[in-house]
This record gives C-alpha cells, sequence and structure tokens, in this order.
C-alpha cells in the first residue's frame, strides 16, 4: 500500500520544477506501521458502528417500529438506526421507471476514440470494486458469468440491486444493456449495517482494499408517496421543525462516519446517489398525509415542498464521497453542456453549511439493464440510483487505466474525484452550481488528462505542511484554457446536536481549508465559489471557506505566457498536515522569442480578420481578446497603417503549438515591399486542428526591404502579438460509421446495401451532400456504393444507404472506405471513415436423421445454430431439434431462407383508414433468426414513422428504423371519422426498407409511430365482412417452420379484430447463407415399454408408492412426472410420492424412444376430525375406523362415529379413512357436573402426548398448597423448574413448555415422592 505522506509527482514531457517542501520520508517499516494502524481503526470503527445497528433494531423491536417497509414501484424502506433524539432512521433505494444513456466511457473501450481498450478485468482490479444496495443481485444471470461476489447471505434477489450491478459490470450479451466496467468482478453487500461493512471493506485484513463502491440509496426524507396505500407520507421531525425537514443538507452522524473511513482509507472513493426527492411534492394543500410509517398517525400542516434548493439528505452530504445527480437519456453524445438536460427528480444542493452537491452528474433515465425477473430478463429503471452506477462503474476504469501507466499503483480517492470534476461538462454556465454540481462526466476528456498524450497536463499528489505554501510555473500551451483543481480528503468535521437551533446552520464543515491561486503578473485567479443564501446565482471568483474541492479557469490563457499557482492554507491544520491532489490543464507550453525594434514605431493602424478588428494603441499586444475564426475557414486580413512609407508586412502563427514560428505552414503572410494605406490578403484555418484551442500569431512591420525577422532584433517597426482562437466550422460534414443494415457481411455478386451515419458537426444545415463507399481487396479498388444526404441540419446525425453492385469473396478481408463530399467542407478530418470487414464464410451444419420402427415422422438434429431441413429441396422444418415426415433427399443448410408473407395488398381487406396514433402492434412468432426486409405501406400524409421490434416479454427494443415517407393516398379530399382520414381504394402504397432484425427465437411486437404529420393505413374489415368487424381476421400469417403472425398487441393483451400496417413483407434469414448439406439418416428399433400399476392410485401423506418399468428392448430409462423428467430417477422402479402423473420414457442406444402409460397418483392427508358435543353426546361427521380417547388413553368400544362421555376430561377421536390415512382430531375438554367429586385420573399423567405449547398434568388425588415441577430432559439436564400454588380440590396442572426444544422429556414432582416420572416429546 502506497505510504500515507508520500510526495508524487506525474510529469508531462517538459520539465517542472517544483518547490521543495518538508515532507517526512517513510521506509517500509514506517507504512507497513500505516497499513497496520488503518486496519486497526477499519475494525474498531466497524465493531462500533455494528453494536450500533444491532441496539438499533433491537429498539425498534420493542417500540414496534417497521424494520422494512414496501412503498411499491420497486421502493423499499430499511431501518438503519434509531439517532440521538429517538428518531428512526431510513433508508430509501431511489429508483423510478426506465433509463439507458453514455457519458463517452465507451471511448475506453475496445474500438473508442483512445485505443486504450478498459473493461475493469486485470488481476490487480479484481476484488477493488463493490455494491451496498437493498438486497442480493441475481449472481447467476447471464451478464454476471460468476463475477458477483456475495459477502454475506442474501436469501431473496432484488431488482434494484440486480439493476445496478448490470449497470456496473454487465457483460454485454445484450448489447444494450453493456455494464459500464463490463470485465470487472463486483463484492456485494446488501445497505442493512452498511457503514460496519464498508469500514471493514475500506482496509481489510485479507485481500485488496476497495477502490470504489456504489451505494444506490440514502436516508428517506422530506415527502414520499406510497403507492401500496395510495398516500403521502411526511419524514419529518416536529421536535425541530414542522414545516422541513431538517435532515436535507443536514451533515449528520452517518456522513461523519462515512468521511471518517474515507480519510483512513486514502485510495477508497464512495459514490452515492443524490436522491429522487426533487419531484416527491407531496399532496394538495389541506389534503391528509401519513407521518412516516405509520397508518394511525396523520396530518394535514402545510409542509415545505421538495421543489426547490437543499433537497439531498444526510450521508449524500459527506464531503469525501461522490455525490451523483441524474441527467436525462440523450440519442447523441452531447457536444456541449446545453446539450444535457438534468432529470425533474434530481435533488438540489446545496448543503446547510454551503458545500457544492451534488458533485457530478451521469445519465440517469431510460437505462436498460438487468432484472431479477429471470436469467435473461432485462428492465428499464430510472433515478439517481441508475445515475450513480452508470459513474462509479465508469470510474472504476479511470483506476484502471491510471494502474496501467504508473507501475501497479492507484490514485488517491482525492485525486480521482479531481479529474472527475476537473474534467466534467458544465451544463449551465461555467463553473460549478447547486444542480448539477460540476456537470456531466465526461470519461474521455478525465482519461485524457491521464494520458497525457498532449503533453499539457499535470497530476500531482502531495501534501501540505502546516504554514507551508506550495509554489509551482506553469506556461500555458493554449491547448485548451487553463484550467486547475485542487482536491483533498479532509478530516471528519463535528456534527451538531439536533435542534431547532442547527436547523440550516451555515458554519463549514470544512476542517482543512486549502485554498489555491493563480497569477499571471498583472492579476490574480481565484477558484469559484457559490453563495448557499442565494443558491441560484452564478459561480464567481471568490476565497472558497467551504469545499474540499476548488478550481480555476482561466479562459483563453495565452500560450507561451507565464502563471504562478500557489497551495496554502488558513489557520492551523489538523494533524500538522493535508494530503492533496492537484490537476492541471492547458500547460505545457513554451516561452515564445522576443523581438526587438531597434527604432520602435507604430506601423499598424489596425487589424481585422473575421469578426475581429481592432485600432492599435501604443500597446502591441492583444492577447487578451483572442481571435475567433473557424476550423478550416477562410477569411480577409485587412491591415491599415499610419503612413504609407515602405514597408513589409510578415504574419506567423504556431498552429503546432510548439513554441515558435518556424514550421513550413505557420507563415501566414510575408508581403513584398508596401506603399499602400492598407493592405489584404486571405487568411485560411488549416482544418487539421482542434476546437476551442489557442494559437500565438505575430504580426511583424518594418520600414524598407530588408528581410523582416520574427525573432531577435527588427529594425524600424513594430511587433504585435495576438490569440487565434479556433471554432467551430460553418460547413462540416463528417462520417461517424459503417454498419450493415442486416448485421452480417455475405458473400454477394450483385446488388447490395450499407448505411453510413453522417454528422452535420457545422453550424450551417446542408443539402445534397454525395457519400460514397469504396471497397479495397490488397490495397486495390474493387468497387464502389453510393449514396446522397439529401437534407440535415446543424448538429444533426443521419443514417443514410449506400447502394451498388457489389462482388465479395467468402473468407476475404476488404478495407471500407466512406467518405462524405461536401463541396465547401471547411474540415476534412473527419471526411473518411476506413473500416477492415471480413466476409463471412459460413460452413454448413452437420445434420443427422433418425427413424424409429413404426413412426411417420423423422427426427431431425444439429448441434448447434438455427438450421433449416430441406426434403427434395422444399423447407420442411428448422431448429437443432425437429421433426418431418419421412422422405428420402433430406439436406440442411443454414440462413439460406428468403420469402414473403400475405397479405399482399390492403385490397385483401374491405376497409381501412388513416391515423397517426393507432395503438396496435403486430405480434410474431419467430421460429430462426429473421430480417423484414421490407414491407409495403399506405401512407395517409407525409412526415416520418418509426419502426420498431420490442421483445413481447421483457419489452427491450431489439433493433428500429426511421423513415421519411411521402403520402400514397391519391384522394385530395381531408374527410374524417372519428379523427382517422377515411379509406382510398386506388392508394398504391409503397415498398419500404425496413432491414429490422429478430435476432433469435421469441415471440416479439413489430410496432410503429408517426411524428411530423405522418399517417399509416390499418384495414379493420375483411372482403366478406363490409359491416361488422370480425375476428380472428385471417390470423395467423405464417410461413412455416420460420414465422407467424398471430395478432396484435393491444391495450396489453392479443386481438385478432384487424389488420394493422405490413402488407407483402419480405423476410430472408439473419446472417449469411451456408452451403447445404447431405443429412445422414439412421433407422432405429422403437423400444416396447410398459409400467405397473397404472390408472389411479391413492397413498397417504409421507408414504411412498413403488412404480415397475417392464421393457422386452433392455431401454434405459427415464422417469416423468407431469411430462417432466425427474433429475436421477433412471432405473425400472420408481418410489413416487408426490401427487401428479407418472410415466417412464425408454430409449434404445440413445436414439429411438417411446414412453409408457399413465399412472395417475394422488397423496391423501385427510383434514382432522372435528369434535360436536350436543345434549351430551360427541360426534364427528365422516366414515372409516374410528377410536375415541380420553385423556389420552383409549376408551374400550368407543369405535363409532358418536360417543358419550360419562367422565370428565380431555376427549380426543383417531379417524382412519377409506384409503388408509389416518387424523385425530383436537382435544375437547368436557365436564360432567354430575359426577364433579369424582376424579378422572386413577394415576398420574401427562398429555397430549406429544405435545407443542401446553402441557396437562393429570393427578389422582386432589393437592393443595405450592409444588415444585421440574422438565428434564433423557440426559438429566433440567430445561424448566418452577413453583404452581394449587388451590385445594385441583386434580390437573397447565405447564407452558413453548420455550423448550423439540425432544423427549421427563416430567415430576419432585415434593411427591410417590409420583412417578411422566415421558412426554415435545414437538
Amino acid at each position: 500500500m502506497k505510504a500515507l505522506y508520500t510526495y508524487k509527482n506525474f510529469f508531462i514531457v517538459f520539465a517542472l520544477f517544483l518547490i521543495s517542501q518538508k515532507i517526512a520520508a517513510q521506509g517500509t517499516q514506517n507504512r507497513l506501521l500505516q497499513t497496520n494502524e488503518r486496519i486497526k481503526n477499519a475494525e474498531d470503527f466497524s465493531r462500533k458502528l455494528d453494536s450500533n445497528y444491532k441496539k438499533s433494531i433491537r429498539i425498534a423491536g420493542e417500540r414496534g417500529l417497521k424494520i422494512k417497509s414496501d412503498l411499491g414501484n420497486g421502493r423499499f424502506l430499511s431501518l438503519q438506526e434509531i439517532n440521538e433524539i429517538g428518531e428512526p432512521l431510513y433508508i430509501i433505494n431511489h429508483s423510478n421507471t426506465q433509463a439507458a444513456a453514455t457519458t463517452k466511457t465507451n471511448q475506453l473501450y475496445s474500438g473508442g476514440s483512445l485505443g486504450i481498450s478498459l473493461s475493469g478485468k486485470s488481476d490487480t482490479m479484481s476484488g477493488r470494486l463493490a455494491i451496498w444496495d437493498g438486497g442480493n443481485a441475481l449472481a447467476t444471470h447471464q451478464e454476471f458469468g460468476g463475477r458477483i461476489k456475495l459477502q454475506e447471505n442474501l436469501s431473496t434477489t432484488d431488482i434494484h440491486g440486480t439493476h445496478v450491478a448490470g449497470t456496473m459490470i454487465a457483460s454485454g450479451i445484450n448489447s444494450n444493456a453493456k455494464g459500464m466496467s463490463f470485465g470487472a468482478d463486483l463484492k456485494l453487500w446488501d445497505y442493512n449495517n452498511d457503514n460496519a461493512e464498508i469500514s471493514d471493506a475500506s482496509i481489510p485484513k485479507t485481500g485488496p482494499p476497495l477502490l470504489v463502491s456504489n451505494h444506490s440509496y440514502g436516508y428517506q426524507a422530506g415527502w414520499v408517496y406510497d403507492s401500496t396505500k395510495n398516500k403521502w407520507q411526511w419524514w419529518g421531525e416536529d421536535q425541530v421543525s414542522t414545516y422541513e425537514d431538517y435532515k436535507f443538507g443536514f451533515y449528520n452522524g452517518n456522513a461523519q462516519t462515512l468521511d471518517k473511513i474515507a480519510f483512513n482509507a486514502p485510495n477508497y472513493l464512495i459514490v452515492k446517489s443524490a436522491g429522487n426527492s426533487r419531484d416527491a411534492n407531496g399532496p394538495e394543500a389541506g389534503k391528509y398525509y401519513f407521518l412516516k410509517t405509520s397508518t394511525k398517525d396523520s396530518s394535514n400542516i402545510a409542509r415545505s415542498k421538495n421543489d426547490g434548493y437543499d433537497i439531498i439528505s444526510t450521508t449524500g452530504t459527506a464531503k469525501n464521497i461522490l455525490t451523483v445527480g441524474a441527467a436525462e437519456s440523450m440519442y447523441t453524445i452531447p457536444e456541449k453542456g446545453s446539450d444535457v438536460t438534468l432529470a425533474s427528480f434530481s435533488s438540489w444542493g446545496p448543503t446547510d453549511d454551503g458545500r457544492i452537491k451534488p458533485d457530478i452528474v451521469g445519465i440517469g433515465t431510460d437505462l436498460l439493464s438487468t432484472s431479477n425477473a429471470s436469467t435473461t430478463s432485462y428492465t428499464y429503471l430510472s433515478g439517481t440510483s441508475m445515475a450513480t452506477p452508470q459513474v462509479s462503474g465508469s470510474i472504476f476504469l479511470l483506476q484502471q487505466l491510471y494502474n496501467r501507466l504508473n507501475t501497479n499503483t492507484f490514485m488517491r480517492a482525492a485525486t480521482l474525484k479531481g479529474v472527475i470534476l476537473h474534467t466534467a461538462m458544465d451544463m449551465a454556465a461555467v463553473g460549478p452550481d447547486y444542480q448539477t454540481g460540476w456537470g456531466l462526466l465526461d470519461m474521455e476528456k478525465a482519461a485524457k488528462v491521464i494520458l497525457n498524450v498532449e503533453t499539457s497536463n499535470l497530476i500531482s499528489e502531495g501534501t501540505l505542511a502546516n504554514s507551508a505554501i506550495d509554489k509551482r510555473s506553469f506556461v500555458a500551451s493554449g491547448k485548451g484554457d487553463l484550467v486547475a483543481t485542487i482536491s483533498w480528503t479532509d478530516p471528519e468535521s463535528t456534527v451538531y446536536p439536533i435542534n431547532t437551533e442547527n436547523l440550516n446552520n451555515r458554519k463549514p464543515k470544512l476542517v482543512n481549508d486549502l485554498d489555491i491561486k493563480i497569477s499571471d503578473g498583472a492579476g490574480k485567479f481565484l477558484p469559484f465559489i457559490l453563495d448557499p443564501a442565494a443558491p441560484e446565482k452564478i459561480a464567481e471568483a471568490g476565497d472558497n471557506i467551504r469545499d474540499n474541492i476548488e478550481k480555476i479557469i482561466i479562459k483563453g490563457a495565452v500560450p507561451g505566457k507565464s502563471y504562478e499557482l500557489s497551495i496554502s492554507h488558513k489557520g492551523t491544520l489538523k494533524n500538522d498536515k493535508q494530503d492533496f491532489s492537484l490537476i492541471v490543464s492547458g500547460i505545457g507550453g513554451k516561452a515564445y522569442c522576443a523581438i526587438t525594434p531597434t527604432s520602435p514605431q507604430n506601423l499598424i493602424k489596425s487589424l481585422a480578420v473575421g469578426t475581429y478588428s481592432n485600432t492599435v494603441s501604443t500597446s502591441q499586444d492583444f492577447t487578451s481578446t483572442p481571435i475567433p475564426l473557424e476550423l478550416g475557414g477562410s477569411s480577409d486580413l485587412i491591415l491599415t497603417f499610419s503612413n504609407t512609407a515602405s514597408k513589409k508586412i510578415k504574419v506567423v502563427v504556431d498552429w503546432n503549438q510548439d513554441g515558435d514560428f518556424e514550421d513550413s505552414n505557420e507563415v501566414m503572410l510575408a508581403s513584398d515591399l508596401l506603399s499602400t494605406e492598407s493592405y489584404s490578403a486571405k487568411f485560411k484555418v488549416p482544418s487539421n486542428l482542434s476546437i476551442n484551442q489557442y494559437f500565438r500569431m505575430r504580426v511583424v512591420s518594418e520600414l524598407g526591404n530588408s528581410s523582416t525577422n520574427v525573432c531577435g532584433n527588427l529594425g524600424t517597426g513594430e511587433s504585435e502579438e495576438y490569440v487565434i482562437q479556433v471554432i467551430q466550422a460553418s460547413n462540416d460534414m463528417g462520417v461517424l460509421s459503417i454498419s450493415n443494415p442486416v448485421i452480417s457481411y455475405c458473400a454477394t455478386n450483385g446488388p447490395t446495401s450499407l448505411s453510413v451515419r453522417v454528422k452535420n458537426y457545422g453550424s450551417k444545415s446542408q443539402s445534397n451532400v454525395p457519400v460514397t463507399l469504396n471497397y479495397y481487396l490488397d490495397n486495390l479498388l474493387q468497387g464502389s456504393l453510393n449514396g446522397k444526404v439529401l437534407k440535415i441540419d446543424a448538429g444533426v446525425e443521419q443514417i443514410i444507404t449506400v447502394t451498388g453492385n457489389a462482388n465479395w469473396v467468402a473468407g476475404k478481408t476488404y478495407k471500407l472506405k466512406a467518405i462524405s463530399s461536401l463541396d465547401v467542407d471547411q474540415n476534412t478530418n473527419n471526411d473518411l471513415l476506413s473500416v477492415n470487414q471480413s466476409i463471412e464464410n459460413p460452413q454448413a451444419p452437420v445434420g443427422t436423421g433418425l427413424f424409429c420402427s413404426g413412426a411417420s415422422t423423422l427426427n431431425l438434429s444439429a448441434s448447434q445454430g438455427y438450421p433449416l431441413w430441406y426434403s427434395n429441396n422444399v423447407l420442411v422444418a428448422s431448429g437443432t431439434t425437429a421433426t418431418a415426415p419421412n422422405s428420402t433427399n433430406f439436406t440442411v443448410g443454414s440462413n439460406d431462407f428468403s420469402g414473403s408473407m400475405k397479405p399482399l395488398t390492403k385490397k385483401d381487406f374491405g376497409s381501412g383508414s388513416y391515423f397517426e396514433n393507432f395503438g396496435p402492434a403486430p405480434i410474431f412468432d419467430i421460429k430462426v433468426p429473421i430480417v423484414l426486409q421490407s414491407a409495403r405501406v399506405y401512407v395517409g400524409t407525409s412526415g416520418t414513422i418509426t419502426f420498431d421490434v420490442f421483445n413481447y416479454e421483457s419489452g427491450e427494443l431489439i433493433s428500429s428504423v426511421t423513415k421519411d415517407l411521402t403520402a400514397t393516398r391519391t384522394q385530395t379530399n381531408s374527410t374524417k371519422v372519428n379523427n382517422q382520414l377515411t379509406d382510398d381504394k386506388n392508394d398504391p402504397g409503397q415498398v419500404v426498407e425496413l432491414n429490422l432484425s429478430f435476432p433469435k427465437p421469441g415471440t416479439y411486437i413489430l410496432a410503429q409511430s408517426c411524428s411530423n404529420g405522418a399517417t399509416i393505413f390499418r384495414s379493420n374489415k375483411s372482403l366478406s365482412d363490409t359491416v361488422n368487424t370480425p375476428t380472428n381476421l385471417g390470423y395467423p400469417y405464417t410461413i412455416p417452420s420460420i414465422l407467424s403472425m398471430t395478432g396484435a398487441l393491444f391495450n396489453g393483451a392479443p386481438i385478432t379484430s384487424g389488420y394493422y400496417y405490413f402488407y407483402d413483407m419480405k423476410f430472408k434469414s439473419l446472417g449469411c447463407p451456408s452451403p447445404r448439406a447431405t443429412v445422414n439418416i439412421t433407422t432405429s428399433k422403437t423400444p416396447e415399454v410398459s409400467i405397473n400399476p397404472v390408472g389411479s392410485q391413492t397413498i397417504c401423506l409421507l408414504g411412498s408408492l413403488l412404480i415397475t418399468a417392464k421393457s422386452p428392448d433392455n431401454p434405459s430409462y427415464q422417469w416423468l412426472l407431469n411430462g417432466a423428467a425427474i433429475s436421477g430417477a433412471n432405473s425400472a422402479t420408481y418410489n413416487a410420492n408426490k401427487t401428479g402423473a407418472y410415466q417412464v420414457k425408454s430409449t434404445i442406444g440413445g436414439l429411438c424412444s417411446s414412453t409408457s402409460s399413465t399412472l395417475n397418483l394422488t397423496i391423501s392427508n385427510p383434514l382432522p376430525p372435528v369434535i360436536t358435543y350436543l345434549d351430551g353426546t360427541m360426534k364427528i361427521a365422516g366414515t372409516g375406523t374410528i377410536q375415541w380417547y380420553v385423556n389420552g388413553a383409549i376408551i374400550p368400544g368407543a369405535t363409532t362415529s358418536s360417543f358419550i362421555p360419562v367422565q370428565s376430561g380431555l376427549y380426543s377421536v383417531f379417524l382412519k379413512d377409506v384409503n388408509g390415512c389416518s387424523a385425530t382430531s383436537d382435544l375437547l375438554t368436557i365436564n360432567i357436573l354430575a359426577a364433579e367429586k369424582e376424579n378422572p385420573f386413577s394415576v398420574y399423567v401427562a398429555f397430549p402426548n406429544p405435545a407443542v405449547d401446553l402441557l396437562n398434568v393429570g393427578l389422582p388425588q386432589a393437592l393443595a398448597g405450592t409444588y415444585t415441577i421440574e422438565i428434564i430432559d433423557i440426559h438429566g439436564r433440567i430445561f424448566l423448574t418452577e413453583k404452581v400454588n394449587l388451590e385445594p380440590g385441583v386434580n390437573q396442572l397447565k405447564i407452558d413448555i413453548s420455550k423448550i426444544p423439540v425432544g423427549t422429556y421427563v416430567v415430576r414432582l419432585p415434593e411427591i415422592l410417590s409420583q412417578p416420572s411422566m415421558k412426554f416429546i415435545k414437538n
């Protein structure tokens, strides 16, 4: 483990001089002592927390408080502690409905822009990622592959925990549900008693310490809606405030605990959800609501709404954790912060003392992830609970990257947090705010800081001693703004008493207050601060006294200029020192050469280029105002002069940012001798630069005809300094990706189409942009596919189809090059995309056939895939196992189907209408992977229609295509009935290329949604029925062995009373076709088999029946119960002991099989007879063998259904039914008044026997006084001793035995010498 006081510097390539500071050098022995001390601290703290949790659970039981409460919609409350004022605190998981998103995490994967191929998987990363959640994730889910490591026994799985775990580490079997660290393993605890467990795991005795853990839950505060009772709950504490919940923004003992754990484990970052409180606003005014989980205590007092600032509760306010808010899902990668929208439910800060919370925002709506419904189930959820694992799973990759680059060491948690917030994308104004914190997580930018490929970043970990100042000098590089961030893990703060006086206490919780400042010699730059008294105000520069992260941004820092950064502190540092992490970007530049005129003279009067112009004063330094010029753009550079004296002008720009003007393309203007009042020239910005970077420009003017220098000495004249800021081009089209609309790249020699995704990066709309895809083999051009972007707005992505003839040979690899050819494109860097693509070379499946004697069909089987079976080239079956009529000439292939499905046109039906919002979605039962290539649709009005394939069971979106379609309805009238356009009999429709995939067998729905004015036709009547809408309108429409359309899904149920949208559908196999192979057919005997007994049989509960199989063919056996194989039941006999239908399946040589006739077995478990006592007679219903008992003894001759008792006592009756199954009644106490002086007990007797909770002891003589009763087990151990006081005449006593264990015992009265021991059994 890294020493606590190590001072690390991660240098960029250029040299940096660090001011030395006093840091204790610790040797190996000292590091070991520190590690052992931290382990001991973690263990001691864990024991204390565990004790507090158990105490809270005990008090809850005494007070009748709920331990767990179900709020519905997947939300639960769980008791976590009872605080110092006796208030129960409950954790709530943060989740709602659906979710899916990205934060450029995928750029760290294989194929990403950074080329680093991270997944979270490595030996050094194993065991370092964890989750605490409300329950157990379904560890057997197909996405986890054994990578979830349960840390405690959890009996039930939980949808919330499973979803969160999937967002962190799902492997991507379903590519739409791929986790952020999809190769990592994950330790899992539930959140009961979490702080004790977190402390233990932070620095464990054995195994690796954690680096990142996810906590998608928090303490319930304010309002929450209980959908199980349709009531709001208020979770405030009236003894503190009757209006607002003090827990919002409050730094309590749990926040302090997390800070203490983090301080003790400096590499461990705890990631917590901010909460979903902002759209939980309580009932309407005057409406009653519950107080917490009570269903008795209610109120209608007006309370604060959760709709403003300061609504992050308790643990989310800890200083040293990462608190996560949620943003809305996006379907494109955001180019700027304003593209991102904060989710309406995401809780806002600040904390009570004004600290910035949340820290960061992740994507938290519409996230598809794993479900615990089954090992293959997925679901959509939304909430900060979903944003948090999206962040935690992502940032784990940053530790993996750092570890890879820095010889198996890890960043401090403060460094990781600092890098994340340093690179976050501002979602509003520049700087932090109390709604989104520091902005949206930007993984690509964070990774670039760690990689430092451009040598413009610094990550440094240091320690500041008391009274010390850490000073460093940097030169701006122009590679973005100069940004400096300091982050530190602060000691835990004091927790104030929970009372009215401390409500919203603004006293800072910061213990060690570090400060960062930057100076450029002319002024100082200070970090961002926010004002908690005016939380809506934009951040400004100032002295930050609240946060343990400070950030300075110098917009347009001048390339080549020096800046001095200092780190200091206020007051006295606790522990006499403070570790800190420093992250700086936009540095690593060089100071530019000086140029000095021997005779200074202002020759240049003004300069204008693009939108920039200036009038020269006595100063020649104009670097404070960057000149904005478009990437790849061309502008007129216009100079005016103060006189017409002969002069030369030279303009140079350091385009490669290497600190000089010596490169070949950096001389922008070198004029001849000029004697005019003005001069203009074209100024073109190279197209291979990065936007929002800064470039130093120097303009030199000199009298005379000498060669004008840009460095060193200059004659009579001047030199002016400028900075150019490259901004986004107006005209910029680029290619993003190449894809095959039918997934597979197959051999072909004919018409072919591919999809090319393009983007208009520029600020202007474009039209008629050619897109060409050239394909090469061995670097030789083989052919081209062509398409065109008809119209595309600024900032929009679009998929276009390129078509043409292609000749692709199976097994060959081709280079595909897609080119967008915008004639005025200012940025050619993104015009070309090149990928290598192999053409599949599928092999024919190996298929076998088995013909069993006496059968009329053939059994077909193949080892894998989705084979298609043919007889005489006619498709007869599909699947790895299938049956087909016995015939000859069987062949098998894969993916070689193509065909059509009716109905062909809407003329097959009598009528219909056009509408933009029909609800029903056709249902398809798919037997093999298939593609819907095209279909005819009828469009009433032009617009956009999206076609989506969803999994019927899970709702997962499988494939989708959006089409802009023109109207095919020929009628000009716009007659509507029920808001629907009437039918046009002459509408020809149009064939639409869909290429929608159904990737595996299953049930799917094909939905459509219209926008931008589009309407689509549906048939609702048949030719034979012109009045009423029929049911079963030709369903199912089928292609045998391939698929069938069985109806349409409407309002959650299938219907068959209309036909919807798609006609003359063309299908083909999904995948590349293989050759067909001959099927080898084997003939085998079918075994004969019978079982005994058969028919119907009944046995008693706990009994069994032996079934015997018999066959002359010596087959193997498999016993079946209700048609399902019984595990391990493979012999010729089977003892049946469950109700159901039993058969045996016999097989010869693993080939032909037959199934026996059936034995229907019933298990009889008769109900105990019920004794009725009326007019002196006891009776029972039922017939069979009967025996009456009194006081546990048989009554001789009492064997009929009625009996007249003649003595007082405890009576019961035994009944055996016709199946031989028996039951005994409950005891009935009978008192015979006429014989009350008689004692019914002739001996000492204990009854009933066996007994459960109460044991009766009958006494043969009446006793009076106090006696001892003992119950002793068969080993002589006394389990019960108690004194009883018997009233005169009592001959029976009762003993409570409910608390003694099950077993055999003796009861005795030791004071009575003649009393024998009474043996009984306790059940």
